[in-house]
């Protein structure tokens, strides 16, 4: 290999507001040429000898992370050239640059989710791969789209009534558009579209959030359903009441659990979410769950719950997108449990979290003492959580008060 890679600002380019162009350089032979990137910088926040930009610019974390990406990618595409001593770097950049150009949707697609991949943003990527079946539906049925070139305003807009037509919810629908911006605004940054499209999009307004909660009868009659000891649909069960039990546990935390965090009949873990230790008394309905998974005299490292059983991660990016995986499958068959029990609601792990709370709530229990059990940091967070229940029992009081007056 007789080419580089780097980074560069160019201070002779100096624009009128006095910010430089960042470009990558390409050089082979003593001969440079220069990827244009849309970053523009104070010459005082270029790091020099590193080749970054500097921690203290506000955006030096996405346009570092920017740099890297386009680095891997040019590093990678020069690469791939099958005869390179026959070209000179002009013509080996016009060729990747041509090969781009003809990248498909679903190429562009798949290089987003690697990027998300790339930068552990696994929260991201069950949103992203949702918004691409939706676009996939829509371009079959709508408009033809063949690459992200071919997503206008107008497109945006259209596609936004689709997703109305699915009989979506506006919050829904502002959540899917978003990941739609996101993906868009990565597709501008890699040099395939000139300006985000969707930006221009008028949103559906947003509704007010009202928590899903169980009621006690709702919440007894899953846990007196007949379920086959050992399916999965048995497992979901009493991994919901597990969490409800224990102040609304995040599933994130109950797949991580261990028999060692079992001490004189308390649970005590750390929460993944906060690093905060958790210490929670176990009664008589939450040592009923755990002796049904004990067995035999288990190891103190032993999984209490088979979630990650036999599991093992390369690393902790690896661990959160198996149990984010995971997390999808028990609210499948949460679903079917609340077919099972009569409940038209829509029942996932966090619904057990939100019927914790309002369980609390309408017992009495103080707000210095539910914002303990929810693990909440600040009062403010607790007193805007349990608001959304407050404003269901509002609605409850007028319908008892009002409902039968025509």
């Amino acid at each position: 290999m007789n080419h580089t890679v780097s980074p560069c600002l160019l201070s002779k380019r100096k624009k009128v507001n006095g910010m430089h162009p960042v470009f990558i350089r390409l050089t082979k032979n003593g001969q440079s040429v220069y990827i244009k990137l849309d970053i523009t910088i104070p010459e005082s926040a270029w790091n020099v000898k590193k080749k970054r930009i500097r921690d203290v610019h506000p955006q030096s974390r996405q346009y570092n992370q920017l740099l890297e990406e386009q680095l891997m990618y040019w590093n990678k595409s020069l690469a791939s050239i099958a005869n390179p001593e026959a070209m000179t770097i002009i013509e080996m950049k016009d060729y990747i640059l041509s090969e781009k150009e003809g990248a498909s949707l679903e190429q562009q697609e798949n290089e987003y989710l690697e990027h998300l991949i790339r930068n552990r943003r696994v929260h991201e990527l069950p949103k992203a791969e949702t918004l691409f079946v939706n676009l996939k539906s829509y371009s079959e049925k709508h408009v033809r789209i063949n690459e992200a070139g071919d997503i206008d305003a107008r497109v945006g807009a259209d596609f936004q009534l689709y997703l109305m037509g699915l009989g979506l919810c506006n919050n829904t629908i502002r959540r899917r558009m978003g990941s739609f911006t996101a993906f868009m605004e990565y597709m501008r940054l890699k040099g395939y579209i000139q300006a985000n499209p969707v930006l221009e999009v008028k949103k559906v307004p947003e509704e007010p959030t009202r928590r899903v909660k169980l009621s006690d009868e709702q919440i007894d009659a899953i846990r007196r359903l007949s379920l086959d000891r050992g399916t999965k649909v048995w497992h979901a069960r009493n991994y919901f009441m597990y969490s409800f039990y224990n102040g609304g546990i995040r599933f994130s935390d109950l797949c991580r659990l261990r028999w060692k965090d079992i001490r004189n009949d308390r649970l005590i873990y750390t929460m993944s979410k906060t690093g905060e230790e958790v210490s929670l008394k176990q009664g008589k309905p939450q040592m009923a769950i755990l002796e049904l998974y004990r067995g035999d005299s288990p190891a103190a490292d032993d999984y209490i719950f088979p979630l990650l059983k036999g599991k093992v991660f390369k690393d902790g990016f690896e661990e959160r997108r198996i149990i984010s995986s995971l997390n999808v499958s028990t609210n499948d068959y949460l679903k079917k449990i609340a077919t099972l029990a009569g409940i038209a609601e829509r029942v996932t792990t966090h619904i057990a979290r939100h019927s914790f709370a309002d369980y609390g709530r309408r017992r009495n229990i103080d707000l210095h003492t539910m914002s303990k059990l929810l693990r909440h940091s600040k009062l403010a967070t607790t007193e805007r959580y349990l608001a959304g229940f407050d404003a269901v029992k509002a609605d409850e009081a007028m319908d008892t008060l009002f409902g039968d007056v025509e």
